[in-house]
């Protein structure tokens, strides 16, 4: 008999018995071969000794202690790997945020081309509406994109206010 047949007859033989052999079926099969030919001894009918079937119940107990030791560590290592391949969870916002950003390093590149004088006005192309509709945003992503440039926005304004009042408004006067 081969070891998988003789842990399938110990199995048989442990759910026959009442035992947890849910909890003894985690074991290998060279862990039950041996527990496996006793088994299927009685199960057949035979007798086993009185010092060998004594022996054989403090095995199967043995074994049941190996196999709640092994589903323990099994579960602990289960644990562990799912803490390690879990990673950060990105939330809808994580999401949105990150899209929006995407579609930010296109406009900020623009800009940049726009600044460098590659262009000398703004080419069709440069249409951040489009390239909004473009990507399927939603109001929440584009409110990220708002919340991108208001601070450069707000520095725009400082610094138009601050030549205005230093270069335009003593012209007028």
């Amino acid at each position: 008999m081969t070891d998988k047949q003789l842990k399938s007859r110990f199995i048989a033989y442990a759910k026959s018995k009442k035992l947890d052999h849910n909890l003894l079926n985690v074991l290998t099969e060279k862990e039950l071969a041996c527990a496996g030919k006793y088994a299927t001894i009685v199960v057949k009918g035979g007798e086993l000794p009185e010092d060998i079937e004594a022996s054989f119940e403090n095995y199967i107990k043995e074994l049941t202690e190996k196999a709640k030791q092994v589903r323990t560590e099994r579960k602990a290592a289960a644990k562990e790997k799912a803490k390690e391949s879990a990673g950060p969870v990105l939330t809808v916002q994580d999401r949105m945020r990150m899209q929006a950003e995407e579609v930010c390093q296109e406009f900020d590149g623009w800009l940049d081309d726009l600044l460098t004088g590659k262009y000398k006005s703004i080419p069709k192309h440069m249409d951040p509406a489009t390239k909004m509709k473009a990507a399927d945003f939603k109001a929440g992503q584009a409110r990220w994109v708002k919340s991108f440039y208001e601070p450069e926005l707000a520095e725009i304004k400082e610094v138009m206010t601050v030549l205005i009042s230093a270069f335009v408004l003593p012209q007028l006067s």
